[in-house]
């Protein structure tokens, strides 16, 4: 490596040295305020020297062919890095409530924020099994954070296990690739893929559960509910958006770099893995009475609509993929912020039901938790709205025919049940006062909620600035 690549590495270094200061201030003063402080403005350290060195990018630059730093990486670190941030601010009022050691969840995030800020800038199969690595171990702490809980206990076991057999499986897939190209470097897979061997057959095949698994999308999609049930609300909105957000970015980069879509065997199980993701997570989330599992069946019909945009080669495939990732962003962790801040020190709102006559006794956390949903289900003057009219256009554009059915098949049930707890909210109270009726606020997460709030329905109406940066990005990748 060489001096400039340090220079390019910058944001990605204060990440890494985010978690080790605030470890030495725990060791020296145990406090959470403190340790709360230390990881946010490390983290708007990082975002503005990701918007400065944006700014003044000369042009995309490849470190040790492990990482690249382009406008598409740096769009993704804000991303992730503005995601962070939010989490933070969510996480801090539902810790004060919820656990007395809380200083290590600020290390355990930071850490997990570092991984996924390494997938995004990946080009190569070390680096990214390494951020993949980096990000799943601290999860493993997160989603059990709250040890007390023997659901969160459970989350965690099952997730470990799990993940450390689709890890095996990407790792696995990686190895044969290797064995037969030679390289790890995703560009220089192009030319190989194009006359796929036995081997690199099977590794593409194994690196799909890998991949499968992380992104929760049919049929490697059965971990999701009790992680996102067991887990704290902070770190579930912590998986839903961050982690998946990550794993799309690196998708995007492989397949792009191998040419992977010019594949047919691959598209066309990628194509089933889209239609059945939309449909059995719509499906599965009708069942559903506990509010945080019927996020998890809906999110991976959501990551069923992103992976339609991937396929479909249209020159608006990578625009719609991006802003419909912002849209999902911000309204999947208000919604998971929403409930955090519902939740009082006897525990998380579980069912539906707990829901009941919430907008007669919280009317502006109801209507900024019924935006969320709004914007999810995709209803017009929502960022959600365009995100997926982005979607269907790049699929239409494309003749993705048989996809644009599942997704239409996918909103109309959807509709349903996101309209369902609406519908329970605006309920009568009855003789039982709601759980939460009697708790205190968090004036912070008030704050953060709205200010998502307000996004969610600007970028609905006034979409045209978002557009305008991703495009920006997609000429560029």
């Amino acid at each position: 490596m060489e001096i400039i690549d340090f220079t390019y590495l910058i944001p990605l270094i204060i990440l890494a040295c985010a978690p080790v200061v605030s470890l030495m201030a725990i060791a020296i003063y145990r406090n959470h305020l403190m340790t709360f402080s230390l990881a946010v403005v490390s983290i708007i350290i990082f975002l503005a020297c990701t918007i400065q060195q944006w700014s003044v990018l000369p042009e995309a630059h490849n470190v040790a062919d492990l990482l690249m730093i382009d406008s598409f990486s740096l769009f993704y670190l804000l991303l992730l890095g503005g995601a962070g941030l939010v989490i933070l601010f969510i996480s801090y009022p539902y810790l004060c409530q919820h656990t007395e050691v809380r200083e290590e969840y600020y290390v355990l995030f930071q850490t997990a924020l570092f991984g996924a800020s390494i997938l995004v800038t990946s080009v190569n199969f070390v680096s990214l099994f390494l951020g993949l690595e980096i990000l799943t171990i601290s999860l493993y702490s997160l989603i059990a954070y709250t040890r007390t809980w023997e659901s969160s206990i459970e989350g965690s076991l099952k997730y470990l296990i799990l993940a450390a057999a689709s890890s095996a499986f990407l790792l696995f897939g990686m190895a044969l690739i290797y064995i037969e190209t030679g390289t790890l470097v995703f560009s220089n897979l192009g030319q190989a893929f194009q006359s796929m061997g036995s081997l690199s057959t099977a590794g593409m095949a194994m690196m799909l559960v890998g991949i499968g698994f992380k992104l929760a999308l049919v049929p490697f999609h059965t971990w999701t509910p009790d992680i996102y049930q067991g887990a704290p609300a902070p770190v579930s909105a912590l998986i839903a958006s961050i982690s998946k957000g990550s794993m799309v970015a690196v998708l995007l980069r492989f397949l792009y770099a191998t040419a992977g879509l010019e594949i047919g065997w691959l598209v066309w199980t990628l194509s089933l893995m889209a239609i059945a993701s939309m449909l059995v997570g719509s499906l599965l989330a009708l069942r559903q009475t506990n509010i945080k599992r019927l996020l998890a069946y809906s999110s991976i019909a959501h990551l069923g609509y992103i992976l339609m945009a991937i396929i479909a080669k249209s020159d608006l495939s990578l625009e719609a993929v991006n802003f419909y990732l912002v849209a999902y962003f911000i309204s999947i962790i208000g919604a998971f912020g929403s409930l955090s801040i519902f939740s009082t020190t006897d525990g998380e709102i579980d069912e539906i039901e707990d829901l009941r006559g919430m907008f007669w006794t919280r009317p502006v956390l109801s209507i900024i938790f019924s935006a969320m949903f709004f914007s999810l289900v995709g209803i017009p003057l929502t960022a959600g709205f365009i995100g997926k009219f982005y979607v269907l256009w790049a699929a239409i554009n494309d003749g993705l025919w048989l996809l644009v059915v599942a997704l239409v098949i996918s909103s109309v049930i959807g509709l349903y049940y996101y309209l369902r707890v609406i519908n329970t909210m605006l309920s009568p109270i009855g003789e039982q006062t709601p759980r939460t009726a009697s708790a205190g606020i968090s004036k912070m997460g008030i704050v953060v909620l709205s200010v998502l709030g307000i996004l969610v329905i600007w970028f609905g109406v006034f979409p045209s600035g978002l557009i305008e940066l991703i495009r920006s990005v997609s000429v560029s990748f």
